[in-house]
C-alpha cells in the first residue's frame, strides 16, 4: 500500500529478496498479486514452516497435525503456505540460491526437491553456491572465518577480548552477486 501511494515508487519494478525465513517470505509474496512482485531472489529459503519444523526436530511428526491447526488458527490461510505450490503456479521470474552444504535448510530436502519438482519451468533459475553452508552469498573466506569464530566459541561469548573483523565476516561471493544482479537486470 505504501509503494502504491509513494510518488518515487510509481512505475518502478518490485522485487522481493530474502534469506532463510526471508527467502520463504519472498517466495510467499508471489501468492498475493496485490504486492505486484515481478521477480524474487531467494537465498536458503524453506518450503513451509511445517517442513522446517520437521527437519529441525524429526520427532515432531507426531504433533505436526496440531502445529498445522495452530498455524491456521493464528495466521489464517497464510499459516500453512507451501512455497513449492506457489512456485509451481507462478509465471514470475524466480532465482533460488542455496549452499550445497546447508544443514539448516537442507540442500537435499529443499533445494534438490524444488529443482526436481520445478524442472522445465523456464521462469525459475537454480543456483548452487558450492561448498557453502546456510549463507550462500558469503565468500569462501567469510564462511571459513565465520565457522572458525563459531568453533572457537563466539556464540558462547568466549571471544570477549577478540576483535571481530566484520568486513571479513560479511565478504560477499562475487560470482553469486554477479548472477543476482544479472538476473535482476534481465
Amino acid at each position: 500500500k505504501f509503494l502504491d501511494k509513494d510518488e518515487k515508487a510509481k512505475g518502478l519494478k518490485r522485487f522481493a529478496m530474502g534469506h532463510s525465513w526471508g527467502g520463504f517470505t519472498a517466495m510467499a509474496s508471489l501468492a498475493d498479486p496485490t504486492y505486484k512482485i515481478e521477480k524474487v531472489v531467494e537465498f536458503s529459503g524453506f518450503r513451509s514452516v511445517l517442513q522446517l519444523f520437521q527437519q529441525q526436530s524429526p520427532n515432531i511428526k507426531r504433533i505436526l497435525w496440531l502445529l498445522k491447526i495452530m498455524n491456521w488458527r493464528y495466521f489464517g490461510k497464510l499459516g500453512n503456505i507451501d512455497a513449492l505450490k506457489i512456485l509451481k503456479k507462478t509465471d514470475k521470474k524466480v532465482m533460488l540460491i542455496h549452499g550445497d552444504l546447508d544443514e539448516i535448510v537442507s540442500y537435499k530436502a529443499v533445494f534438490l526437491d524444488f529443482e526436481k519438482e520445478l524442472q522445465g519451468k523456464k521462469n525459475i533459475k537454480f543456483v548452487v553456491s558450492h561448498n557453502r553452508h546456510h549463507q550462500p552469498y558469503f565468500s569462501l573466506n567469510a564462511q571459513n572465518y565465520f565457522l572458525d569464530l563459531i568453533n572457537r566459541g563466539a556464540l558462547e561469548g568466549k571471544l570477549v577480548n577478540e576483535e571481530i573483523d566484520y568486513f571479513k565476516l560479511t565478504e560477499e561471493d562475487s560470482e553469486i552477486m554477479k548472477e543476482l544482479f544479472e538476473f535482476l537486470d534481465e
